[in-house]
């Protein structure tokens, strides 16, 4: 085809449509018309646009973070009110499982914020959580709300906020340094966590029941492999707590004298976490040795139980 002759024809035809356009907007209220007609376009692409879509993609993208698997059971998102999630399941690579059912979001979805910013904010309600590891289970309602800046490479909070609010909770089989602890069930767990630079830090994590009482205080670096996450983290148990009363006597080496708590520090990484217990030091003088019959000192010579009397010459004993 010769465009020399195509040419002219679409000049042409582009300048028609330029005259029935100029000549349009003549009219009355035509540029009212095209105004609305735009808007109604962009409200109409937000939404519809796909977000179940890019969520499922964005939980894809974690399996490698965590170094396990994500299923996201049946979903049904909505901007206006709340979105739902029947079941959402998540296993890591050292046998750790959380399963979350009748999930309800409520999440602020701004273009700018969420797809361009990498900003999440909004609230959630988990009516039923559960967290297996071994023979480690716990299972509450959560309700937090969050405003969370996500990293690019990692796929990891880097900077933001989380608050915790978890209640009737139930745990079971957990196990320190071989002491293995009842049930315990605790009526709520509180607090609020600030992240910096992929730094989450828990100012008071405070937990309350009949069962235990007490509060987590420090600090998780989160890693580009959610299970190489360092932790510093202090806990202390209130020594009323009711399931403390038959250890006593046990645990009286680990109680802190200034806030009368018990306190267990956690180091280590997620994926090999290292629980210490910081005994107390012996009461000055404790670690003397008791003084036998044998040992020779100022008292035993001073009462003739030091050196062993031997008789002289003339079979006298000495003096």
């Amino acid at each position: 085809m010769n465009i020399s002759i195509l040419k002219p024809i679409v000049i042409d035809f582009l300048k028609k449509v330029k005259h029935a356009f100029s000549e349009g907007l003549r009219l009355p209220y035509a540029r009212l018309y095209l105004a609305l007609s735009l808007a109604l376009t962009i409200v109409f692409l937000v939404l519809t646009f796909p977000y179940e879509v890019i969520i499922r993609n964005q939980l894809q993208k974690l399996e490698s973070v965590i170094r396990g698997s994500i299923y996201v059971g049946e979903m049904d998102f909505s901007l206006i009110g709340d979105s739902y999630i029947d079941n959402l399941q998540i296993s890591t690579a050292n046998n750790v499982d959380f399963n979350m059912k009748n999930v309800s979001l409520n999440i602020s979805v701004n273009p700018y914020t969420t797809l361009l910013n990498k900003t999440l904010k909004g609230s959630i309600l988990i009516k039923n959580f559960n967290y297996s590891s071994g023979n480690i289970s716990i299972s509450s309602l959560l309700n937090s709300q969050f405003e969370l800046k996500m990293d690019q490479e990692t796929s990891m909070p880097s900077n933001g906020f989380f608050n915790i609010d978890l209640k009737d909770i139930s745990a079971k089989g957990i196990n320190i340094k071989g002491f293995d602890i009842p049930p315990v069930k605790f009526t709520s767990i509180k607090g609020n966590t600030v992240i910096t630079n992929r730094q989450v830090m828990i100012n008071n994590l405070s937990f309350t029941g009949n069962d235990l009482r007490g509060l987590i205080k420090g600090s998780i670096q989160l890693e580009k492999f959610f299970n190489s996450s360092r932790l510093n983290l202090r806990i202390e148990i209130d020594t009323a707590s009711k399931i403390l009363q038959d250890y006593k006597m046990l645990l009286s080496n680990l109680i802190d004298p200034g806030s009368e708590r018990l306190v267990i520090n956690i180091t280590g990484t997620l994926y090999s976490p290292n629980v210490n217990l910081p005994f107390k030091a012996a009461a000055a003088g404790s670690d003397k040795r008791v003084p036998s019959a044998r040992d020779d000192g100022p008292d035993d010579e001073k009462n003739g139980g030091g050196k062993e009397r031997r008789p002289d010459l003339d079979g006298k004993m000495d003096e």
